[in-house]
C-alpha cells in the first residue's frame, strides 16, 4: 500500500513537472508572429473572397498550406478554428468574408496587445514597421522562428 502511494505521488510530481508552461517572452514571439503571418498572407483572403484577381480555391489551399505550418503557438489558433468553417462550393468559398472580418479585427487586437506589452516593458515607441516587429521577435527568439517570413 505505501508503495502505490508514493507511486501515484511521483506520478503527480512528474506530470506537474512537465507541464507547458509559456514565458512571457514565447508569447510576445507568438504574438509577433501571428500578427506577421497574418499581414504577409491577407491578400490571400482577399482572393478567396473574389475582390482580387485570382483564384479563391488555390488561395485557401494556399492559406491552408501556410497556417497547417504554424504549431505551438496559442495565438493563431482562433485562426484555425475559424479558418475550417470555410466551404469550397464550385469556384466560390462560403463564409470567406466572415473570416476576413475575424482576420481584421484580430489583426487590430494583436497589434494593441504587442504594442501595450511593449509599452509595458518601456518600449514607448510603437513599432509601425513590418521589420520593427520581425527586428523584435527575432532578438527575443533568438533568430529561431517557426513561421519563415517571406524575403521582400
Amino acid at each position: 500500500m505505501r508503495y502505490k502511494y508514493i507511486s501515484y505521488i511521483l506520478f503527480l510530481f512528474f506530470i506537474g513537472c512537465t507541464s507547458y508552461k509559456p514565458s512571457a517572452e514565447k508569447n510576445l514571439i507568438d504574438l509577433i508572429d501571428t500578427y506577421l503571418f497574418l499581414s504577409d498572407n491577407h491578400d490571400l483572403l482577399h482572393i478567396m473572397m473574389g475582390e482580387y484577381e485570382g483564384s479563391p480555391v488555390e488561395a485557401y489551399k494556399d492559406f491552408s498550406d501556410k497556417l497547417s505550418i504554424i504549431d505551438n503557438n496559442q495565438f493563431i489558433q482562433p485562426i484555425k478554428n475559424s479558418f475550417k468553417r470555410i466551404v469550397i462550393t464550385k469556384s466560390k468559398l462560403k463564409y470567406a468574408e466572415d473570416f476576413d472580418k475575424l482576420v481584421d479585427y484580430y489583426q487590430s487586437s494583436l497589434e494593441l496587445q504587442i504594442n501595450g506589452i511593449l509599452m509595458g516593458y518601456g518600449i514607448n515607441s510603437n513599432p509601425i514597421k513590418r521589420i520593427d516587429y520581425t527586428n523584435i521577435s527575432n532578438q527575443l527568439s533568438g533568430g529561431k522562428k517557426i513561421y519563415q517570413l517571406p524575403s521582400n
